[in-house]
């Protein structure tokens, strides 16, 4: 009986320190201060191709492309009225002009856009 209660003593510690496995540090790049700074919102492009326009306006000029997966910082926002057909739409500024709400997706953070960015080309 002493060798069994010694065995399981024995066995528990073994199972009790092999579960207690090193944490494998977190490392956090100090030179992507962006990627988690609050009150900035980034965008992941969802559409295969987005126009960005010089106004946020369907009507206005387009500036430049986007693709689908493409991670944007945004920069405004805003709501504008179409003059067509009076509704109201939300649009959001970059650096290469304004994107409607539609062809994008905001998260609150540059770490979040870049995984749904993965998620959208398999």
């Amino acid at each position: 009986m002493k060798k069994l209660s010694t065995f399981a003593v024995l066995l528990f510690l073994f199972v009790l320190l092999g579960a207690c496995s090193k944490e494998k540090p977190i490392v956090l790049n100090a030179d992507d201060i962006q990627a988690l700074t609050p009150g900035v919102e980034w965008a992941v492009v969802t559409e295969p191709y987005a126009a960005f326009r010089e106004e946020p306006a369907f009507e206005s000029t387009v500036m430049a492309h986007a693709r689908k997966a493409d991670v944007l910082e945004v920069k405004g926002k805003t709501l504008s009225k179409d003059s067509l057909t009076s509704r109201t739409f939300t649009w959001y500024k970059f650096d290469q002009g304004w994107l409607e709400l539609s062809a994008v997706v905001i998260y609150d953070n540059r770490l979040k856009a870049q995984k749904a960015a993965l998620s959208l080309n398999p």
